[in-house]
């Protein structure tokens, strides 16, 4: 199964959500350069394997041009951000397969140094704590009452859940729950429900990827948590829509 094109989207589409909001309030080049930038690690649970890899965001105020990201740590690794999802504002370092790893990412302050188009330029930080989740539990996807319905365990720590929907490749997303609390363990949906990206109709006997994902936020972060994720455990289920 290859991680990168199924499970690096989980990150983008929960942030980029609020950052619509973020980045269209602003009046390009009339405010001063300014840049919001996250780094947190998600949890992959496939069949097969457990394992960990950090993912790095930067959402500026003006169009970018470049975002570099480098560890904590002496010999500490370069990350090279780019654009995400034709949004120049919105610059991403997203994990590849070789990225997954069964250990924890090094903890401390990221550092970023983030240029804009107009050559403008920030440094920033942001601290990886060293908070997790364990891997999530999917119980099951099926049909019942003409909804399809995942449910899945109580993760330990988790503070919301979100559920989405992709093509059986995992290369495009079509459906996207509201933001689940911890205490609600299932959610159903049909080709009605409120969430489905423009355009996107499921096809009965088609094949899909449901998604459902945990979320842990930063320590002590009460606003503007879409920007401060520490930590995401996520597994999936196939099913054949009915």
């Amino acid at each position: 199964m290859n991680l990168t094109r199924i499970f690096w989207r989980s990150l983008g589409v929960i942030l980029l959500i609020g950052t619509v909001i973020f980045t269209s309030c602003k009046k390009k080049n009339e405010d001063p350069f300014n840049a919001s930038v996250d780094v947190f690690v998600q949890r992959v649970k496939t069949e097969t394997s457990d394992k960990v890899a950090v993912a790095l965001y930067t959402y500026g105020n003006r169009d970018l041009k470049s975002v570099k990201a480098t560890a904590p740590g002496q010999g500490a690794k370069v990350y090279d951000l780019a654009t995400t999802a034709g949004n120049k504002q919105i610059f991403s370092y997203l994990p590849v397969t070789a990225d997954y790893v069964t250990d924890m990412p090094t903890a401390g302050a990221y550092s970023f140094e983030v240029t804009a188009v107009d050559n403008s330029k920030l440094t920033l930080t942001d601290q990886l704590g060293t908070q997790t989740l364990a891997a999530i539990n999917f119980k099951t996807a099926a049909f019942a009452d003409g909804k399809l319905k995942s449910t899945w365990d109580a993760l330990t720590d988790a503070e919301n859940y979100v559920v989405k929907l992709f093509s059986a490749d995992g290369n495009t997303l079509l459906y996207i729950s509201p933001i689940i609390t911890s205490s609600i363990l299932e959610y159903s949906f049909n080709s009605t429900t409120q969430g489905w990206l423009s355009g996107n109709v499921p096809v009965v006997g088609t094949n899909y990827l449901v998604q459902v994902l945990g979320i842990k936020y930063e320590t002590g972060v009460t606003t503007d948590k879409a920007y401060n994720i520490q930590f995401i455990s996520l597994a999936s289920k196939t099913i054949k829509w009915q």
